[in-house]
């Protein structure tokens, strides 16, 4: 390292993650396990149309407190689908993203890099027999006011065209 000081950047107002998997397995707990967690290369398929028997995604959204909440719609997108025609969707409301204990909190440490606080939202979603039509990206969107941010992308390709 050398004597320069680093800057910890301010989070963005809503970003996120998707991670994509074979099955999910639901604990008593309330705690989840994801099974066959797919790399980032994606999915290959022999044939278009084809059907995946089980897709999970366990999709993750956070929001800093100091922004206004809002209702944010949360849209998944099959290979070369339209922006109107999402496979599913689903509404996280503003009530909802400030009930107490909706992952709202930081984690305090010693650290010369804390964690931001954030408001954080975590859904599970397993498919099955989801039908893909042709080669693309499979896309989790976040739809908030007027902005669209990307979740996540799986991308799904023919055998043919997969890199050794």
């Amino acid at each position: 390292m050398t004597d320069q000081a680093y800057v910890m950047r301010e989070a963005p107002e809503l970003f996120g993650r998707t991670i994509f998997a074979e099955d999910a397995r639901f604990e008593v707990s309330g705690q989840f396990t994801l099974v066959g967690v797919i790399p980032t290369a994606g999915i290959d398929l022999a044939e278009f149309p084809s059907v995946i028997p089980k897709l999970a995604m366990m999709i993750e959204f956070q929001q800093r407190p100091d922004v206004e909440a809002d209702d944010v719609r949360i849209a998944v997108f099959m290979p070369g689908a339209g922006t109107e025609e999402p496979a599913f969707d689903h509404t996280i409301t503003k009530d909802e993203w400030l009930k107490e204990g909706v992952g709202f909190g930081a984690i305090e440490h010693n650290s010369p890099y804390p964690s931001p606080l954030v408001r954080r939202v975590t859904q599970v979603v397993v498919t099955s027999n989801l039908e893909i039509k042709r080669p693309g990206m499979i896309q989790v969107r976040a739809f908030r006011r007027r902005e669209v941010i990307g979740l996540g992308a799986l991308r799904v390709i023919p055998t043919s065209e997969k890199q050794v």
